[in-house]
């Protein structure tokens, strides 16, 4: 309370002894491990406070402008105020420049080599009055059209601009008439003097005409002509993106078609395959032909009775004469290869429907695992399925049989290709 007092009334501040009060050391900087490829006595020599850099003596570093000086790989060259003349230039006009004073004086100005100007096709006065006669364009005119060409670099626009009509009894003359008739001259000297007709340049007037009408139609056109454009592009693209669509469709129904068409086909084949499959089956199963080795006969003559032999077991017939025990009868087909070699049945592919895969796995297995429908089909075909099922009141897993199996496969496989087809429609 005493001290808040003599600070506000500033009362022996002078007179007391400074409290100094000690600053707990820290370390100036964290210990630093030696790194790796370093020697320890390497290490103990550099400096603690910065360990990038050994310790070294001060020195005074000399002072250095703001901006250090450009290091120049050649001495400053010097430059003159000289006189140059333009060879382009056939005025002879003086013109001044500054240029390195190693450089040559009597060297042409660089600049010179990019004035290009058009070589133009000359003619004679015997050459004109032989080939180049127009009875719309006169002789002096002839020459002052390439006298302004050659002046103006063909640029017609500027030659047009520059045509004196006072000259000619105030005929003027318009761009697409001052092409036409240079062209045609040019064309004319180029095929006098041997040159290929397919490097000769032929003007249409009247196409020239046509374009530039165009252009300025194109260029007048105001904003609601460029929006009416635009909206029939756009249109246009629409209707080509819906008639891409449509022939897609169209390609995609034939091919169901013809699918169809295939696979009735393939039922009418398959079943073909079976009768014979059936066929082969019976032949088999009926006993192979052996001789006949009689090894007794005896005929009792007291009741009359008759016993045959077959191989090596008797076989007695019935009491009355002239009847053969079944056993007795053999066979008349001869054997052929296809007995040797039976047919496997094999499923004709289909390129529409389902395709069921093949159950055939050693063991035991369930007849009615031929029913179970494939993971390929989408849950809107087995919904279908069930649908038009239900509507035909047939059960969804009907007692599997073998012929069952197989008609239940095709009429679900019908109903796949009824339902795609309806789809592509």
């Amino acid at each position: 309370m005493n001290s808040d007092v003599r600070d506000i009334l500033e009362i022996g501040e002078q007179n007391q002894p400074k409290q100094i009060k000690k600053k707990k050391s820290k370390r100036s900087a964290e210990s630093i491990k030696r790194p790796q490829g370093v020697h320890r006595e390497v290490w103990g020599l550099m400096s603690k406070d910065d360990p990038d850099q050994p310790p070294l003596i001060p020195a005074e570093e000399p002072q250095l402008y703001k901006h250090p000086k450009a290091k120049l790989r050649y001495g400053v060259r010097k430059w003159r105020w000289i006189e140059f003349k333009n060879p382009a230039r056939t005025d002879s006009a003086t013109f001044c420049h500054w240029r390195c004073a190693n450089d040559d004086p009597d060297k042409e100005y660089p600049f010179a080599k990019y004035n290009k100007k058009a070589q133009l096709s000359t003619y004679t006065d015997s050459e004109y009055a032989s080939y180049l006669k127009d009875d719309n364009w006169t002789k002096e005119e002839t020459d002052y059209l390439f006298e302004l060409c050659q002046v103006y670099d063909l640029r017609f626009f500027v030659v047009h601009d520059r045509w004196d009509a006072e000259k000619f009894q105030g005929k003027n003359r318009t761009i697409e008439e001052l092409k036409d008739r240079y062209y045609k001259v040019t064309g004319m000297m180029q095929k006098i003097r041997g040159a290929d007709d397919s490097k000769i340049y032929v003007f249409d007037p009247e196409h020239e005409k046509k374009r530039r009408e165009q252009l300025e139609k194109l260029f007048n056109r105001t904003k609601e002509q460029v929006e009416e454009e635009i909206y029939l592009i756009e249109e246009l693209k629409k209707i080509e993106v819906r008639k891409k669509e449509r022939e897609k469709k169209q390609q995609e129904v034939s091919k169901l078609l013809t699918a169809a068409g295939d696979l009735e086909n393939s039922k009418i084949t398959n079943n073909n395959l079976k009768a014979k499959q059936i066929e082969n089956k019976t032949v088999n199963a009926l006993p192979k032909p052996s001789k006949l080795k009689q090894r007794k006969n005896s005929v009792n003559s007291n009741d009359g009775s008759i016993s045959v032999v077959i191989g090596n077991r008797p076989s007695k017939s019935s009491q009355s004469e002239g009847l053969i025990s079944p056993s007795s009868v053999t066979s008349s087909v001869p054997e052929s290869k296809s007995s040797k070699k039976p047919i496997v049945f094999k499923p004709v592919s289909e390129s529409t429907g389902i395709k069921f895969p093949d159950t055939k796995v050693s063991g035991v297995s369930l007849r009615s695992s031929r029913t179970k429908l494939p993971q390929s089909v989408g849950l809107k075909k087995i919904k279908a399925i069930e649908q038009l099922l239900d509507e035909l009141q047939i059960e969804h897993k009907p007692i599997a049989t073998e012929t069952v199996c197989d008609n239940f496969n095709d009429l679900r496989s019908d109903i796949v290709l009824l339902y795609e087809l309806q789809q592509a429609l």
